[in-house]
């Protein structure tokens, strides 16, 4: 889901950019484009305690766009000129060295903080009460895409039973259409028996999820 969803995002940014790019010139931009992504609060996750306060859904994208970052410069950074500069928005201009030393401080403190979150609840606790499609999400999905999901009612499922109950497994982020804020909610619905019932997809304008779009359990 995280390839998606950036996927998305990513088309938003590019819509008036020349289709002919080579895979660095692309990184390049889609690097920016998540850096930007993370700057708004620079401050707030430079230190485990400042990001201990950020709310469930930023924390998410956080990891999200500093994980991606690390995805792009391991697979493109050898291509990408040695003197080439990063600016985002309110800080001053990185090397892509800086760049990458910047987004792993980021990505090892949001995911430590996740961790924290989620109870500590290891992977196979989880994968022990879970069957079907539920199952098969979490192993992609959670486990090696790092995915956050909601219940229906905007918590942040962090137990195995948690995992289990939920009817909803909802990933919230935001990104620009132009110069608005979107916010989006993507997922799945289940049955009782954790088979696939259908995907959920909703989306507005502001700068967050209203507490009224959240389907309800």
């Amino acid at each position: 889901m995280r390839q998606v969803i950036l996927a998305i995002a990513f088309l938003f940014f590019s819509v008036n950019m020349a289709a002919a790019q080579t895979p660095a010139e692309e990184a390049v931009k889609s690097i920016i484009f998540d850096g930007n992504m993370l700057t708004p609060r620079n401050d707030d996750f430079q230190n485990a305690a400042t990001v201990h306060k950020i709310v469930d859904p930023d924390l998410a994208i956080l990891f999200e766009s500093a994980t991606e970052i690390l995805d792009l410069i391991n697979k493109n950074g050898a291509e990408i000129p040695a003197n080439q500069t990063f600016k985002f928005y309110g800080m001053e201009p990185m090397t892509l060295a800086q760049v990458k030393a910047w987004a792993e401080n980021i990505q090892k403190l949001a995911k430590n903080e996740l961790y924290v979150r989620q109870g500590g609840a290891t992977t196979d606790k989880v994968i022990a009460v879970l069957k079907n499609d539920k199952l098969k999400l979490y192993q992609t999905e959670v486990v090696r895409d790092s995915v956050l999901f909601y219940d229906g009612n905007g918590n942040l499922l962090k137990t195995p039973e948690d995992f289990a109950k939920a009817k909803y497994w909802i990933f919230p982020w935001t990104t620009y259409a132009g110069a608005v804020r979107i916010w989006k909610l993507q997922g799945y619905v289940f049955q009782s028996d954790m088979k696939l019932d259908k995907e959920f997809y909703m989306d507005g304008v502001g700068d967050s999820v209203p507490r009224t779009a959240w389907p309800k359990e």
